[in-house]
């Protein structure tokens, strides 16, 4: 990647992008849009290739993976002072795919009112090319990506971290942030900070064309205080384990046990919907007691399988 696309200059207001993603009209501009493929210099929209890569019409375009289930930019949030069920049901904030398909929590993370647990709000959109090309020329300018350091240490214990990951030609990178907040504490780090908090809050404010349903569901299990109050249900699978839960990887920022269900195994828990997203608290086969929890599977883990 060229010094060339590094420097080209994209607004940190990514509301233009929204709107064309959205469908949504953008205010009359009075000068070229970054967004334009024609100004940007990035690849017409009707470009396409059956290679695994991008198309690379323009010598400053930023070549990335270009598969359905390659992760070219991602926004996790993990850890932070939260009851256990709302780690479990975590998926990433935003995910930029190599085909342009991009899944987002638009608002805050998983909430309870009343005492009722609920899933987060999980949308999606399609980007073109040039969009694609403007989100990843945003990413490292003004969103401070180009220049950030691998890792900024919260002040203050018991706050999320943020795992900002770009896997471009280039410049892969990926950036853990402690407490990343839109106002951080005054220091040296402060202005890559905000650019990081920034980005994160455009990426999540794109316009979405409809709720993600991706047809498949992923159990999370946690084992559970022995004794621990509330209802419990029998072990709903008779040909499962609890060791049939693969655990998380080294690289996982979700450090939780999950499956892919197939859709019997899905049906067979004591919930009204399989993916409603409450809680289950179930008797193991093993003795123990555990905590499901159900909630969309991301593209990547339904062609794992």
């Amino acid at each position: 990647m060229s010094n060339g696309a590094l420097a080209l200059a994209v607004p940190v207001a990514l509301v233009i992008l929204v709107a064309a993603c959205g469908g949504a009209s953008a205010p009359p501009a009075t000068s070229p849009s970054p967004f334009d493929p024609a100004a940007s210099g990035t690849p017409s929209a009707g470009a396409s290739t059956n290679s695994s890569t991008s198309p690379s019409i323009d010598p400053e375009a930023i070549a990335h993976a270009a598969g359905p289930t390659d992760v070219v930019l991602r926004v996790t949030e993990t850890g932070g002072f939260v009851p256990i069920e709302y780690g479990m049901a975590r998926v990433p904030l935003f995910t930029l795919y190599g085909d342009g398909r991009v899944i987002v929590v638009p608002d805050a993370a998983a909430k309870a009112e009343a005492g009722a647990f609920e899933l987060p709000t999980v949308r999606e959109t399609r980007l073109s090319e040039p969009e694609i090309q403007a989100v990843l020329r945003y990413a490292l300018t003004d969103g401070g990506m180009g220049l950030a350091k691998a890792r900024y240490d919260a002040m203050v214990m018991d706050l999320p971290t943020t795992l900002i990951e770009l896997d471009v030609a280039g410049a892969s990178k990926t950036v853990e942030v402690g407490g990343l907040a839109a106002e951080p504490q005054p220091g040296p780090d402060a202005p890559a900070l905000k650019a990081l908090a920034g980005m994160v809050a455009q990426l999540r404010a794109i316009a979405t064309s409809g709720a993600y349903e991706p047809g498949r569901t992923m159990a999370i299990l946690a084992e559970t205080e022995p004794g621990q109050a509330g209802a419990r249900s029998p072990w709903p699978w008779a040909s499962l384990d609890p060791s049939d839960f693969a655990q998380p990887g080294d690289a996982d920022p979700l450090p939780f046990p999950k499956r892919l269900l197939t859709e019997a195994e899905a049906e067979a828990l004591p919930l009204d919907t399989a993916t409603s997203g409450a809680v289950v608290n179930v008797d193991g086969p093993d003795g123990r007691t555990y905590q499901v929890v159900l909630r969309p599977a991301l593209p990547e883990e339904i062609a794992a399988g």
